[in-house]
């Protein structure tokens, strides 16, 4: 669950090792460290797992704001796609809705999107063509950060981010380190050499 993922980057504990009941008694101290400042962040942080369409959306989005909400985060935008007679209707439905939403409410809305199918097996660095329903996609959004990483089987994974679109300033890329199991990213300038 997104508590659990929480708990565990909060914690920097390696979640893998505690869903497979094979986590140390360190790292169930962790965790009851990562959960204990997550509960803490609670009131200020929400997390709706019941929104999985375009009006529940909406309702919620608005709900939250009145709440104090300061970001929203969208994950995927695929899901919520229900109106529209083809796949590229809904997309573009739908991201014509998270962005109104952006503007109504003066708030970031950040939408995770997948990618064409194709792109996973050819393992190559997406583009913005490559985003599900990519037009709509790249018309409204103001920024498009696409995320890159060659070797998706290490724990601790080099992976590009690539600032493809933004409305508000530069473009350009840089890297990231990734945490697989802590869920987590740290600037890669700051890994020790041993772990990788």
């Amino acid at each position: 669950s997104a508590v659990f993922r929480y708990s565990c980057l909060a914690g920097m504990v390696d979640g893998w090792k505690l869903e497979a009941g094979i986590g140390s008694e360190s790292d169930v101290q962790k965790m009851m460290i990562g959960t204990s400042q997550i509960s803490k962040l609670r009131r200020n942080l929400k997390i709706r797992d019941d929104v999985n369409n375009e009006s529940r959306l909406i309702a919620a989005c608005r709900r939250m704001k009145q709440q104090g909400c300061k970001i929203i985060g969208v994950d995927f935008m695929q899901q919520l796609a229900n109106n529209g007679k083809s796949p590229y209707e809904k997309i573009s439905r739908t991201a014509e809705v998270i962005k109104g939403l952006a503007k109504e409410l003066n708030i970031p809305i950040i939408a995770i999107s997948s990618l064409n199918r194709g792109i996973a097996k050819e393992n190559k660095k997406p583009t913005m063509q490559d985003l599900n329903g990519s037009g709509d996609i790249e018309y409204h959004a103001n920024k498009i950060i696409l995320l890159h990483c060659e070797d998706r089987e290490s724990s601790i994974r080099d992976v590009e981010v690539n600032v493809a679109k933004n409305k508000d300033g530069g473009c350009g890329r840089f890297n990231l380190t990734m945490f697989a199991p802590q869920f987590r990213f740290e600037n890669a300038a700051k890994i020790p050499q041993d772990l990788g």
